[in-house]
């Protein structure tokens, strides 16, 4: 029997309604496969992505795979040649590795702060229960570590994460240094070392072509530097384990507490230092406040740069007055030649007497180039 033209666009219609139903499955397929939503339980498809960069990462860096990426802590004084053993990957330094995509170091910058706070996890758990535990026993590392692991495809990382060192590097936070970043930053192969050095400034003379060449030379030195270990210590609350999840961003938080803590000590002691000692080291600093502080005070680590003018005599007196150009022009005179290129001098001031010039309490040096570029 012929079909009437209404039923042959009726059956169109039907063929036309399964074909983009049939499509919508199909898509709604391909979603739940690539979010992880079907029976094969795979990772999202953006995670499938990443996978791939985090694989190739360990390259990048010039290490064999992620466990070494992620051997944290810095070794260098007991050797790269021991098992296990790896020299720190700062993944926030801005000046190295340029050539790894900012994503990539984002990303395992996470992974590691994970994996340092599953160790947190395995700690506190481990004093709390005097027993021994596992970091791949603990919630955090199953709920927030572990998926991840699967996620980026890390075979094998139940065998390296328990050996792992997980001693968090916490230069990669970047926080901005003040008076220290207008120092020269030297590392040391060891805790005390001797450094050849010279005194006095070479200048150049006038000669011809013919003229006997006369060697000028500088008195030669010898120096030795040594480290200062400046350490924080903090305790973590058992409130961070509450339904045995800790907060992350609690950590965090933590994390950069610590670091803000050395900062501060460190900023202190540049400034107002003195490892001057009667008894034990600092006891005779030159501030009877920190004098009376322990040993272990900061502050008595080295001489700072008030205590190294002040032994010098290399000091301007404003006589108990707010600073002014009155003070300012005295402080230029007496360093003559020394403050010849301005760009070279650093105002240093209190948040009083910063504040006073910046409202312009001291219209005369309101533009502080006319003192030093630089200031803190």
């Amino acid at each position: 029997m012929a079909k009437t033209t209404a039923e042959k666009i009726a059956e169109a219609k039907s063929q036309i309604t399964k074909s983009a139903k049939d499509e919508s499955t199909t898509r709604a397929q391909e979603v739940d496969k690539a979010m992880g939503n079907g029976t094969n339980g795979s990772a999202p498809a953006v995670i499938h992505t990443r996978a791939k960069h985090i694989q190739g990462a360990p390259a990048l860096f010039g290490r064999k795979n992620i466990a070494e990426l992620m051997g944290v802590g810095d070794f260098s004084d007991r050797g790269s040649d021991l098992p296990g053993v790896f020299k720190s990957i700062n993944f926030g330094d801005k000046k190295s590795f340029r050539h790894v995509d900012e994503e990539v170091k984002a990303m395992l910058f996470d992974l590691k702060c994970k994996l340092h706070n599953a160790r947190i996890m395995q700690q506190i758990q481990a004093r709390k229960t005097q027993m021994p535990v596992s970091i791949l026993e603990t919630l955090y590392f199953k709920t927030e570590v572990e998926p991840l692991l699967k996620a980026f495809d890390l075979s094998g990382f139940s065998t390296w994460v328990p050996t792992l060192n997980t001693s968090f590097y916490f230069t990669e936070y970047e926080i901005e240094p003040m008076l220290e970043k207008f120092f020269e930053e030297v590392t040391m192969m060891s805790k005390t070392e001797n450094v050849p050095g010279a005194v006095n400034r070479l200048k150049a003379h006038l000669e011809s072509d013919s003229a006997t060449f006369t060697a000028q030379s500088n008195t030669q030195a010898n120096y030795t530097w040594t480290a200062q270990d400046c350490v924080t210590h903090t305790d973590i609350t058992e409130d961070l384990m509450q339904d045995m999840i800790p907060q992350a961003g609690a950590f965090d938080r933590l994390r950069k507490e610590v670091l803000l803590g050395v900062q501060r000590s460190k900023e202190d002691a540049i400034l107002n230092g003195d490892d001057s000692t009667t008894t034990v080291q600092g006891d005779n600093h030159m501030d009877s406040d920190i004098a009376g502080f322990a040993a272990t005070n900061f502050n008595k680590a080295f001489k700072g740069l008030r205590k190294l003018a002040i032994a010098a005599g290399h000091t301007v007196s404003g006589s108990g007055a707010s600073i002014g150009k009155t003070v300012m022009s005295d402080a230029l005179a007496y360093l003559g030649k020394f403050a010849n290129k301005k760009d070279d001098l650093l105002l240093i001031l209190g948040p009083s007497h910063d504040n006073r010039i910046v409202t312009g309490g001291v219209p005369e040096l309101l533009q502080l180039y006319s003192v030093g570029e630089s200031r803190a």
